[in-house]
């Protein structure tokens, strides 16, 4: 398997829109740019599709416990939640055993089930006061791993960042600023947002005895109803639209295999694209992106878009000219095949 060395992963990212960016056109040449050069590589008139999402605080401590929230906890009761999440160590969490976290919080284990070899639990959280204010105070940013600097948490974040319920950041998004999506809109790149919530999943690494076998953990979208006519209006007059993130692309994705989608509306997707489940569509005529690890279903995205050589290829020029992986690292952007196509 490819391999990235360490000295390459980011632990902490560069001033916004100061990053490098790999452009690969549709015949698989590569340039190496800067991403303030992104109008330069960019089809005139493109529009720009980012995901909105906001990450909150989902990790949280208990009587020994490492406790990550795979969404914003949904109310069923007065005082009464449910989550899933991931717990930490698993072997010695018991269904029906109560953590209490403070005076306020206590958390109840109510049953477990297994996704791609991961066990996942779903939780009962009592409070007596408004948990999401709760979490904004005791809750930790689940930052990757691979991350050790904490402090970089206050980064972790897209500066349009509007709705929470992300476990994880969409990282793609993180290299835009405000000005520098108005500089993009004033020489005709427009840009939309849609909404889908990053769950934990993105973290988990494929164990599974072929890729194909992995299962993604649900995650929560919504495209607006003004998102889906600036896409039908790009798609009308032949301009090229541009996922910013693989998750842009897989709720974009997602919506487009519904029956009869209704804009504005909340939908559930574990829609996993890899090289044997490629796009079906031919909306989408680029993706922006970060540089992945190997062994994730993000590179098996990529390995879907370009071809696992190809994908592998990119990735060993990217280590050659020694480009910063992962979350905080550089970004890459593909030209893909593309024809018109409505939503």
């Amino acid at each position: 398997m490819l391999e990235i060395p360490t000295t390459l992963v980011a632990n902490n990212p560069v001033a916004r829109g100061t990053a490098r960016l790999l452009y690969r056109n549709k015949s698989g040449g590569l340039r190496d740019c800067k991403f303030s050069q992104l109008a330069e590589v960019l089809p005139a008139g493109a529009l720009l599709v980012l995901n909105d999402t906001k990450v909150f605080p989902a990790r949280i401590f208990a009587e020994g416990f490492e406790i990550l929230l795979l969404g914003l906890p949904q109310p069923c009761g007065t005082s009464n939640y449910r989550c899933a999440a991931l717990l930490k160590p698993s072997k010695k969490i018991s269904i029906g055993q109560c953590l209490q976290i403070d005076d306020a919080v206590s958390i109840t284990v109510t049953s477990r089930h297994v996704v791609a070899t991961h066990p996942i639990y779903q939780l009962e959280i009592t409070s007596t006061v408004d948990l999401y204010a709760w979490l904004e105070r005791h809750g930790n940013t689940p930052l990757p791993p691979y991350i050790k600097n904490s402090s970089s948490s206050e980064k972790y974040q897209t500066d349009y960042a509007r709705h929470r319920g992300s476990v994880a950041a969409p990282t793609a998004g993180m290299h835009f600023t405000l000005e520098h999506l108005a500089a993009l809109r004033d020489v005709g790149i427009d840009h939309c947002y849609l909404t889908l919530h990053v769950s934990a999943g993105t973290f988990l690494p494929i164990r599974t005895a072929t890729p194909a076998e992995h299962r993604l953990l649900p995650e929560y979208y919504c495209v607006p109803k003004n998102t889906a006519a600036k896409i039908d209006t790009a798609q009308q007059q032949g301009q090229a639209v541009i996922a910013v993130g693989t998750t842009s692309m897989r709720a974009l994705e997602s919506f487009r295999q519904l029956n009869a989608p209704q804009p504005d509306t909340w939908y559930e997707t574990d829609l996993y694209l890899h090289p044997q489940s490629p796009l079906r569509s031919q909306l989408f005529s680029g993706l922006i992106t970060n540089f992945h690890q190997p062994s994730s279903t993000l590179f098996q995205l990529i390995s879907a878009l370009i071809g696992a050589q190809e994908a592998e290829r990119m990735y060993l020029h990217a280590v050659k000219q020694r480009y910063r992986f992962y979350s905080f690292g550089d970004s890459c952007m593909f030209d893909l095949p593309h024809k018109v196509e409505m939503l």
